[in-house]
C-alpha cells in the first residue's frame, strides 16, 4: 500500500438516531437473543456498534458471537442480529449498548 484512503468526510456526517429492542431465544445449547436496530433518523447510520451489557455494573458480557456488528443502516432501514450468549448468562436480564460513527451510545 502507498497511500491511505482519505477518511476525513466521515467527521462531517450528519447525526441520526436508532432505536433499539432485543427479545430472548431459547436454545438447546444456551441463550440467545435478536436485537432489533433501526435507523429513526434522516442520514447514514455508519458503524453500527452493539454490545450486550450487565445493566446493574455496566460490564460487557463475553463472550458473546454476534450474527453482525459494525455495520451500516439508510434512514428507515432496520436489521435482526442475533447473538449467542454464554449459557449462563440469561438474555432477559441484560441490556443492549448501541453506538455509531454519528450516534451516541445509549443502552437499551
Amino acid at each position: 500500500m502507498t497511500t491511505h484512503a482519505d477518511l476525513t468526510a466521515l467527521a462531517t456526517l450528519p447525526t441520526t438516531t436508532l432505536a433499539v429492542s432485543r427479545r430472548a431465544q431459547d436454545t438447546s445449547d444456551g441463550g440467545a437473543a435478536i436485537v432489533t436496530v433501526e435507523n429513526t433518523g434522516r442520514s447514514l447510520a455508519f458503524q453500527v456498534h452493539l454490545k450486550l451489557v450487565d445493566p446493574a455494573s455496566g460490564d460487557e458480557v463475553l463472550p458473546v458471537f454476534w450474527d453482525d456488528n459494525y455495520f451500516a443502516l439508510v434512514p428507515g432501514e432496520k436489521r435482526d442480529v442475533r447473538v449467542a450468549l454464554p449459557r449462563q448468562a440469561r438474555a432477559a436480564s441484560l441490556a443492549v449498548d448501541a453506538e455509531a460513527w454519528n450516534v451516541s451510545r445509549k443502552r437499551y
